[in-house]
């Protein structure tokens, strides 16, 4: 009866410490509800161009004045980068939870949802001005030289590579309504994104390239998430913003060992 209480209590463990190691890492969460965030704050970055521009961290709001002679960018990003060099693939998930936005006035850089090296508070914070940046951009304003929709984004630098997701301008009552994007980012140099809640969702894939100095995955060290829109009268809600991470596979296989070893002890007490 020892002996099989044993094995029970063993299995139990095993399952447990699976779980465990199966569980994905928060280095990045806020609500921002004025509470506490697990990882580095957000603060509000601006290009100086407009008036009154503003991002709150305590409340989520993002919203952009522009006058006749100059085009406002606002956005978020983290006070400080998190290191992502000891996990395989990592997520960050943007949750909208409404907008006051008519696409047609997004102009130039547009609105963005991604990831990058800045923890600046100016201009330079900007997807376009921060070489390594990774993301999604919603661009209506073709004068701009990025597509007229939805497209994954990386900045190496001396270019901006852009990969269509195949979908066209969402809607304004689906953005006002609130919507979800998520974007995945893996060591063999792939990437994975989608949305949910826009009249027109994306759920698309593909690689990471370094051609003409894009960023590859091994390029991705310590990293800001961030988020900022250009144009005109407009405001969005960010409900929250979370990056999680996987394990490194060496994490298994020193569980596997360890469950192996529990194993023989319960078998030689037997």
């Amino acid at each position: 009866m020892t002996t099989l209480k044993s094995i029970y209590l063993s299995a139990f463990a095993a399952t447990f410490l699976v779980g465990q190691a199966s569980a994905a890492t928060i280095l990045i969460e806020s609500n921002f509800d004025g509470g506490s965030t697990t990882g580095p704050a957000f603060q509000e970055f601006d290009n100086g161009q407009g008036t009154n521009g503003t991002a709150s961290p305590a409340t989520g709001v993002i919203s952009t004045a522009t006058d006749s002679a100059n085009n406002s960018n606002v956005g978020m990003n983290n006070v400080s980068t998190v290191d992502v060099t000891s996990y395989t693939s990592f997520t960050v998930e943007w949750v909208v939870d409404s907008a006051t936005i008519d696409p047609a006035d997004i102009t130039f850089n547009g609105w963005w949802f991604g990831i990058g090296s800045s923890t600046a508070t100016n201009g330079t914070a900007i997807y376009a001005n921060n070489p390594g940046s990774i993301g999604i951009a919603l661009v209506t304003d073709a004068a701009s030289g990025r597509p007229n929709s939805m497209s994954f984004v990386q900045d190496g630098g001396s270019t901006v590579a852009q990969t269509s997701l195949g979908v066209a301008e969402p809607s304004q009552a689906s953005i006002l309504d609130g919507f979800t994007i998520s974007m995945t980012l893996n060591s063999d140099d792939t990437w994975s994104a989608f949305s949910s809640g826009l009249s027109a969702d994306f759920s698309e894939s593909g690689s990471l390239t370094d051609a003409n100095g894009n960023f590859l995955y091994s390029d991705l060290t310590s990293v800001s998430t961030n988020t900022s829109i250009q144009g005109g009268e407009l405001s969005y809600t960010l409900d929250s913003v979370t990056l999680t991470t996987v394990p490194e596979p060496s994490s298994y296989a020193l569980l596997a060992g360890l469950l192996g070893l529990s194993y023989v002890m319960v078998r030689r007490r037997s």
